[in-house]
């Protein structure tokens, strides 16, 4: 089901996926980092309030919006370090992709160019589970606004820098997203945004063009990329 939308254009020649909470199932792991990073300093993690402020964050802009909203005394590196580590044991468990994201994309990535941008920190894309799962479906197209060297989201440059290394014009690609923070960034990058409720509240999301609560609810991906 659309929750809001523009219609899309028929000239699509790329999509950019999103990698945590729209490839990879990730979020829910961060929620329970961040409740223990905050529970071990007698703070309580309202994900309501607080997931909005750090997903599609890279690393230490999320540390240090923890570290402002929570008032937190820790150095930013310490926290840094801690949450790192805290998500390597939940990863070390496994890591699966994000429900019916193999079904919807399939089809695309034989028909379309396709790749991953991401604000992942480098240490967590390259770790073994996550490097398997994102390679086997884009193998070496896989963008890290960490590896790069470039500013993550909301800035756009993670988006304009996988459309320069796809070969497509901005304004001819399509960004999937699940956070605010990452439809500003494909707005700002001249891009249309699809957004996936997987992680936030579909009202949450209305800044995107188009707005589904899952992959499931979802129409053929070519309703959604060319209009047909």
């Amino acid at each position: 089901m659309t929750y809001c939308g523009r219609p899309l254009p028929i000239s699509t020649q790329a999509v950019i996926f999103d990698a945590e909470g729209v490839v990879i199932d990730t979020e829910s792991m961060w929620d329970s980092v961040q409740e223990t990073l905050l529970q071990r300093r007698g703070r309580h993690y309202e994900r309501a309030h607080v997931k909005q402020l750090v997903t599609g964050l890279s690393g230490a802009a999320a540390i240090a919006a923890l570290i402002d909203h929570f008032d937190l005394v820790d150095s930013s590196a310490a926290l840094a370090a801690e949450r790192a580590e805290l998500m390597r044991t939940q990863l070390d468990c496994g890591v699966d992709f994000v429900p019916g994201f193999r079904e919807f994309s399939e089809p695309i990535r034989t028909r379309l160019r396709s790749c991953v941008a991401t604000s992942m920190d480098v240490e967590i894309l390259s770790h073994h589970h996550v490097h398997a799962l994102l390679t086997d479906v884009f193998s070496d197209r896989v963008f890290s606004a960490s590896a790069a060297g470039i500013p993550a989201k909301p800035a756009p440059d993670v988006f304009l820098y996988a459309a320069a290394r796809l070969g497509v014009p901005p304004a001819n690609c399509v960004v999937l997203e699940d956070a605010p923070n990452g439809i500003r960034a494909a707005h700002a990058a001249g891009m249309l945004c699809v957004a996936l409720g997987t992680t936030h509240a579909v009202e949450l999301l209305e800044e995107a063009d188009l707005v589904f609560r899952s992959w499931a609810d979802t129409p053929p991906w070519c309703e959604v990329f060319t209009g047909r």
